[in-house]
């Protein structure tokens, strides 16, 4: 809506639009969510409004310009009665009608924040006095350690791949094999390919094969075929497989019935064809290992030079480029209890899980199903970090340490409007709710930190501050 002032105050006065970001809630009425001003330029685009100096005779309007944090204007009363009207270009019936619907959906709007920020107030009574902290590290129940017989490199191997998911890969193998065999009769097979040299495989086979891969990924070469050259570097692949075999083996290699695949429009249908051996995996991953108390989340990067359009470019990673996995790991010896590979937006559902609507807080209790109210203390950064879910987890007796982002809506107000600048270093500012705590500390740079169990050595730094 263009609000444009017909009489200047100044000769350097310019037009001034007011922008609304409105919303239609269910029961279709709009909601103001946010206000801010837009200055339109001679050549009559419009761009946000960045003021040095403002004279205004109006006592209604405040203008508060912060050049680090910011800027936002803060209207006492509706903006439709701050800034007169220019109606020239518009019937002044049908604009003083938009300007009072506006105006009623702003005062509403103003309401219901209110009442979201008290309630919110009520949730988290923050206070700087940690003689009323409670919040006490969970009992761990859990005996750490591996889960079964014998820890040599061949039982770890063969206690993974078992016999039921090697039955399971051998008899989709041969399948998918049939079915594209059968394809290629219809067209027509070459008389010098290697298809006719096609027989099923087996269990023993799949296990060479895998050897094979194991051997290639110690002695890397520049070709596939070069892996199968004599000389004094060759591997011993031709004892376990021919090169032919080599590639049949990869073209067939298969784990799903592929007679029983999803719409194209499916959730699941990215990972429907490995689905199979990703659950296999995740479930063994937790059965023969039992991680220490110390548990963390994080993301990972599977290096992937092929054709997915669900490749992530993670610059700060060794990879950079390819397939993106949370995974839940002990902390100690990072191994892997829990993963899943993320394909896309619609990897999470967008359906409240346990309370929650963000989709980082779904990914962490998807990664925590199975190891909740055993006394975890899991470690996580501020991409995953709330208080919200901090609390939930406590609840269910897990423990959480890890950094902060200031910015969410739940980050107590004195460690928002904590200046980084103004803070000596070892300087430090928290803040609990009874069992949760928030601090920012400066070292080189503000580091803002959330916890559900204080530690005695951080208690006694805050109150020695505070003294």
């Amino acid at each position: 809506m263009d609000l444009d002032n017909s009489q200047p105050t100044t000769s350097n006065a310019r037009p001034l639009v007011v922008a609304f970001t409105v919303e239609r809630n269910a029961e279709g009425a709009l909601n103001v969510l946010d206000s801010t001003l837009l200055a339109r330029s001679e050549s009559g685009r419009l761009h946000r409004w960045d003021p040095e100096f403002l004279e205004t005779q109006d006592e209604n309007i405040e203008v508060i310009d912060q050049r680090d944090e910011e800027e936002f204007i803060d209207f006492e009363t509706p903006t439709a009665e701050a800034l007169p009207t220019n109606s020239a270009s518009e019937d002044e019936d049908e604009d003083e009608a938009e300007l009072e619907e506006l105006r009623q959906i702003f005062n509403a709007s103003e309401d219901e924040e209110a009442v979201e920020e008290e309630a919110e107030a009520e949730e988290y009574a923050w206070t700087a006095d940690f003689n009323m902290f409670r919040g006490q590290r969970e009992v761990f129940s859990e005996t750490p350690g591996p889960k079964i017989e014998g820890t040599g490199p061949m039982e770890l191997f063969l206690q993974i791949w078992d016999q039921p998911i090697m039955d399971t890969i051998v008899e989709e193998t041969n399948r998918y094999a049939r079915q594209e065999l059968e394809k290629a009769a219809e067209v027509g097979i070459g008389p010098k390919s290697r298809w006719n040299k096609w027989i099923e495989t087996s269990v023993a086979e799949i296990y060479r094969l895998i050897s094979v891969m194991v051997l290639m990924g110690l002695c890397v070469r520049g070709r596939v075929d070069e892996y199968w050259l004599s000389g004094v570097t060759r591997m011993p692949k031709k004892e376990l497989m021919t090169l032919d075999r080599f590639w049949l083996m990869m073209r067939f290699l298969h784990f799903f019935n592929n007679e029983y695949s999803s719409p194209r429009d499916h959730p699941d249908r990215k990972l429907e064809k490995i689905a199979k051996l990703l659950n296999h995996l995740n479930r063994k991953f937790s059965e023969i290992y039992t991680p220490s108390q110390e548990i963390s989340i994080d993301e990972s990067l599977l290096l992937w030079k092929g054709h997915l359009n669900w490749v992530q470019c993670i610059r700060s990673k060794a990879a950079r480029f390819g397939l993106k996995s949370y995974e839940l790991c002990e902390a100690l010896t990072g191994y892997c209890v829990k993963f899943f590979f993320y394909t896309g937006k619609g990897l999470v559902s967008p359906e409240p899980v346990l309370g929650f609507t963000s989709a980082t807080a779904k990914i962490v209790i998807n990664l925590m199903q199975g190891f909740l109210g055993k006394g975890y203390t899991l470690f996580m950064d501020n991409f995953y970090n709330s208080v919200k879910l901090c609390r939930f987890l406590k609840l269910h007796k897990t423990d959480v340490v890890g950094t902060l982002n200031r910015r969410r809506t739940d980050t107590p107000q004195a460690i928002k409007d904590v200046n980084e600048r103004h803070m000596a270093r070892g300087e430090l500012v928290s803040r609990h709710c009874g069992d949760v705590t928030v601090l920012a500390w400066k070292d080189v740079k503000l580091v803002t930190t959330r916890s559900a169990c204080w530690p005695r050595l951080f208690k006694a730094r805050i109150s020695a501050h505070l003294q």
